[in-house]
């Protein structure tokens, strides 16, 4: 953009003073942005989706190296009780055993009709809270009343494979769970930590341990992550560096409003004018008069 109309009639008088046939403009970097073709815009696009993506993957294996830390290829066999007392040690890769799911409530996030992931309390087998639901459920007037909530709930089942109530049913079945505690990694989402708390107000989430139900740690998913995601930034970065270094140079042949381009054709030569002959007054003044 021409700031004044002082720079216009200096750029008039490059243009058409004699000192170059060509109009050069020095162009900032975001207006030549500006005045690419399309085609240059896209390749840029696409290398900038290509980096979002790629840093996507770096985040994955990120967690995945955090992760791979605290566990260890073999699986550690520890009941729920002893999870709850002494935590997982220095491995997260654990198999938990003596446990039962919470039959009073649990949280799902669903799409479609089925659940996506499923938030389930883990209680001890022989813990004092399922030991009051038995006696409940021995006692003829207590089989219609609501089981009571437990006043103090430390580890959380996620679940990603739990599509239904049938597969929850499943579930209670057991009392062996195996997975990976992911609290180093990740926390209860903002949705099922508020609901949890709704439905065992006496419990403090942030001291809760997170079983990432049948999670194991993975060599091969960590060496793709590692591989894909920065080979795929690279990539992006490429498109972005090529797309600029072709469609964008800091000085461009740019038209300016209000000067016409010089024109590139030359002219045709103008003919030799002839120099006329001088009158003179009598043909014998003429040496070279023609005879008559």
């Amino acid at each position: 953009m021409l700031d004044s109309e002082r720079d216009r009639d200096r750029l008039m008088e490059t243009a058409h003073g004699g000192r170059g046939q060509a109009l050069i403009w020095e162009i900032p970097v975001w207006e030549g942005l500006s005045i690419m073709n399309r085609n240059v815009k896209g390749v840029i696009g696409f290398g900038i989706c290509l980096i979002l993506l790629g840093a996507v993957f770096t985040y994955f294996w990120y967690q995945e190296c955090q992760l791979s830390k605290k566990t260890k290829p073999e699986i550690q066999t520890i009941s729920l009780a002893k999870l709850i007392e002494r935590g997982y040690g220095d491995n997260a890769y654990v198999r938990v055993t003596g446990a039962a799911i919470c039959p009073t409530s649990f949280v799902y996030s669903s799409k479609s009709g089925a659940y996506e992931t499923v938030w389930i309390a883990l209680m001890p087998v022989n813990g004092q809270y399922m030991q009051q639901l038995r006696g409940l459920n021995g006692n003829p007037a207590g089989e219609t009343a609501h089981p009571p909530a437990p006043g103090d709930i430390r580890v959380i089942l996620e679940s990603n494979s739990v599509r239904d109530r049938e597969a929850i049913e499943a579930l209670a079945s057991t009392d062996t769970f195996e997975g990976t505690i992911v609290n180093d990694i990740e926390g209860l989402g903002r949705g099922p930590r508020r609901l949890l708390e709704e439905g065992f107000p006496g419990t403090d989430f942030s001291r809760c341990l997170i079983l990432d139900h049948r999670r194991h740690p993975s060599v091969a998913v960590k060496t793709f992550l590692l591989i894909i995601g920065p080979g795929i930034v690279g990539l992006g970065l490429l498109c972005v560096i090529l797309a600029l270094a072709i469609g964008w140079r800091k000085t461009r042949t740019v038209p300016v409003p209000g000067i016409p381009a010089p024109s590139t054709t030359p002219s045709p030569a103008a003919p030799l004018a002839t120099p006329a002959s001088p009158p003179f007054e009598d043909d014998k003044d003429n040496p070279y008069a023609r005879n008559r």
